[in-house]
């Protein structure tokens, strides 16, 4: 039975050996493998048939010459499982040797005899039931050992273990020879062909493996000869377009004014006459970008912009330099392309600059010349104006000088003759008191009408020698002499000058008056008593409009005096809330005789003068006006150095 096992193992290969080399390599693997992947099953199966023949027949049953094969099985499945453990994580073998194969078909005699001889030599101190369980659970195991697909192991282990099995139970057992013989014959006949079985699922599979990786060989075989016709393909094309850039390099180069090619800012490509114009000679392109010759910095976001717009840049001028620091005007365009797979910008510069150097020279003297004739305007106006008010000086003090000696007269005679009529009356009243009751009314009315006449002869006469005074002084020149004064102490002061003197006129008059003056303003060069008059006109104007306005509209009056720095200058604003400058008579407002007041309140002289008094004073007068919210008027002088 044993030689029949060798031959029938060695037949087997000898079937495989009528296969191809790579066929017969790929049968060991998948029989080594097969073998590998079952060692723990078959390890575990060996445990649990002997834990069921031992608790079967007991431990006096288990002779010295019992243990020996059974010390043999745990020696064997414990190498088995060493070789296992020591192969399951290793990659696939490329190829197993004869030798392997036979040590699987020697370990499998070893454990198939180890086993028949077990229950060989259990069956004579066992009772027959027993022998007839060994048995029994002998057919399960040579069941076992046909799941692999190597004829080397279901044959060297079924054969010697149905064999020793068969006797022990025609010699032991409780039934007749021919039926173990008979099952033993069907047992052997059904493993074979259980392992034909396996062993022909293997083989079509090893050939549609085979089949399989041949089809796949030829495609990856084709792919690669396309691979290389597709690089070859594509290496004469990039020869080509070699060939091609380098002329178009050519051409490039030989293009009358700079080129640059750059992507995201870096130039990639620049030509010879680029390299020139920007003084770059012989430096690497990764050492500067297009940008960097940008004179302005906001020339660079202008052109993102017009990018981002339109798409490209067409003959936009701008100022660059080259690295000798030299300027000069271009008109830039630019074009996107893509280069090297890469989206590029190509960049055409056309050196503008001795036109652009003759355009700003044009610009330059034109507006030199603009400027020189506005100068002139403003000199031949400032002469007209300093001739007009020369002209309405000297005959505004013509006129004044004329008026004053008989207006003197007028004023003196007229005091004087009120005085002698309240002597007459003292003399007369007692003669008065004696006529009769008409006639001396008539006569005490008289005597009022005259003295009437005289009162008002006496304002008028007084209002009029005020218009002279402001006449000549609207009309004279120089003054006192420049002295450094306190701008606040001036201003507050005239502001109260200005409300006591209001509040002289009429016991009735009162205003909110507010003052913010500036600590970090200082002293002025100026004639203090001529600036503070100023300031006292400009109060007197706003107290005047903001009490007209309460009385119409019932509004709280306030005058608001204040100071403070502006740049080297000191600011005086003067704040009313009254009806504020009509806008027809805005540009009126500091002409000679012009004035809003009704006729017999104003002489229209007071900001006539005040602005020529500031002018003297080397400042500038000006106003802020809301119809309805109130004026602003505001001084600015120098300040003293």
């Amino acid at each position: 039975m044993i030689l029949a096992a060798v031959h029938y193992a060695l037949w087997g290969e000898n079937m495989a050996s009528g296969k191809s080399s790579e066929f017969q390599r790929q049968f060991r693997i998948q029989e080594a493998l097969d073998v590998n992947s079952t060692t723990p099953a078959f390890a575990f199966s060996f445990l649990t048939a002997f834990s069921v023949q031992i608790f079967q027949v007991g431990w006096q049953a288990l002779s010295f010459w019992a243990c020996m094969p059974l010390l043999i099985i745990i020696i064997v499945q414990g190498l088995s499982i060493k070789s296992y453990l020591g192969l399951r994580n290793r990659e696939r073998p490329s190829d197993v040797s004869d030798r392997r194969l036979n040590v699987f078909l020697i370990t499998s005699l070893v454990l198939g005899f180890s086993w028949g001889s077990f229950v060989l030599l259990v069956a004579p101190h066992t009772d027959p039931d027993s022998v007839m369980i060994l048995y029994t659970i002998s057919f399960f195991g040579l069941f076992g050992g046909a799941t692999t697909v190597s004829k080397r192991v279901v044959l060297g282990f079924g054969l010697p273990l149905t064999g020793l099995s068969w006797l022990a139970m025609v010699l032991y057992g409780p039934l007749p020879a021919l039926v173990p013989t008979l099952m033993s014959s069907l047992g052997v006949l059904s493993i074979i062909q259980f392992m034909q079985r396996n062993h022909r699922n293997t083989v079509e599979n090893i050939e549609l493996t085979l089949e399989n990786t041949q089809s796949l060989a030829e495609r990856l075989a084709a792919e690669e000869e396309l691979r290389i016709a597709e690089a070859k393909a594509a290496q004469e094309l990039q020869e080509r377009q070699s060939q091609i850039s380098a002329m178009q390099r050519e051409m490039i180069n030989a293009t009358p004014f700079p080129l640059v090619l750059t992507h995201s800012n870096e130039a990639i490509q620049i030509t010879p006459q680029a390299r020139t114009q920007f003084a770059i000679g012989d430096m690497e392109l990764s050492e500067f970008t297009l940008t960097d010759f940008f004179c302005d910095p906001k020339d660079q976001q202008k052109v993102g912009k017009i990018i981002a717009q339109d798409g490209q840049v067409d003959d936009y001028e701008v100022l660059m330099h080259g690295l000798d620091d030299k300027e000069f005007w271009v008109t830039l365009s630019m074009r996107p392309l893509e280069y090297d797979g890469k989206p590029c910008w190509l960049s055409a510069i056309y050196v503008i600059d001795a036109r652009k150097r003759i355009e700003q020279d044009l610009a330059e003297a034109k507006v030199a010349a603009e400027n020189a004739l506005v100068e002139l305007k403003t000199a031949q106006a400032s002469l007209v104006h300093a001739e007009k008010m020369a002209s309405i000086g000297q005959l505004t003090a013509g006129i004044a000088h004329e008026i004053k000696n008989p207006l003197n007269f007028v004023n003196n005679f007229s005091k004087l003759s009120r005085e002698l009529l309240d002597e007459l009356v003292e003399v007369l009243e007692e003669p008065i008191q004696a006529l009769e009751e008409e006639k001396r009314e008539d006569a005490e009315d008289l005597i009022d009408t005259v003295q009437q006449n005289l009162t008002k002869i006496d304002e008028h006469g007084s209002r009029a020698d005020s218009i002279v005074k402001n006449m000549l002084a609207h009309s004279r020149e120089g003054g006192a002499e420049m002295q450094l004064a306190d701008l606040n102490a001036i201003a507050k002061e005239a502001q109260l000058l200005a409300f006591h003197g209001a509040r002289a006129t009429d016991k009735s008059f009162n205003i909110d008056l507010q003052t913010d003056l500036g600590r970090d303003v200082g002293n002025v060069t100026c004639q203090p008593q001529e600036l503070q008059r100023v300031i006292l006109n400009l109060c007197s104007n706003g107290m005047y409009e903001a009490t007209k306005r309460a009385k119409t509209e019932g509004t709280a009056p306030f005058l608001k005096v204040s100071t403070h720095t502006d740049d080297d200058s000191y600011i005086v604003e003067v704040q009313d809330n009254g009806n504020g400058i009509p806008p027809e008579v805005q540009d009126k407002v500091f002409n000679p005789f012009f004035t809003t007041k009704p006729p017999g309140e104003g002489t229209g002289l007071g900001l006539s003068i005040s602005y020529d008094i500031i002018k003297q004073h080397g400042g500038l007068m000006t106003f802020e006006t809301e119809t309805g919210r109130g004026t602003i008027l505001r001084i600015s002088l120098p300040q003293a150095s």
